[in-house]
């Protein structure tokens, strides 16, 4: 994660500008981390994220509205967000 970091800070991104998330493959209730990355969907969006990239679509991500888009797609649809203000400091749980 730390080189990461640091190759997006190469490019000028500062590691505040990055929300990372993932799904644990590890959990006490099932699906629990199902649950969690609606909520926290619902949140951001509502503080403002208009796109949360999921890497990989699985069955189960596109069971809950995740769509696949081309790179070039995706590249053309963070440059219209990027630099769009998001709150989180507001941010609700949507439970």
């Amino acid at each position: 994660f730390d080189y990461m970091l640091e190759k997006l800070g190469e490019r000028g991104i500062d590691k505040s500008e990055i929300l990372h998330t993932a799904e644990s493959m590890f959990h006490v209730q099932r699906d629990a981390s199902k649950i969690a990355l609606v909520c926290a969907v619902r949140s951001l969006f509502d503080a403002g994220v208009e796109l949360f990239d999921i890497q990989f679509l699985t069955e189960h991500l596109e069971s809950m509205g995740g769509v696949e888009i081309s790179r070039d797609e995706y590249l053309a649809q963070l440059a219209t967000v990027r630099d769009k203000a998001v709150d989180l400091g507001g941010l609700t749980p949507h439970w």
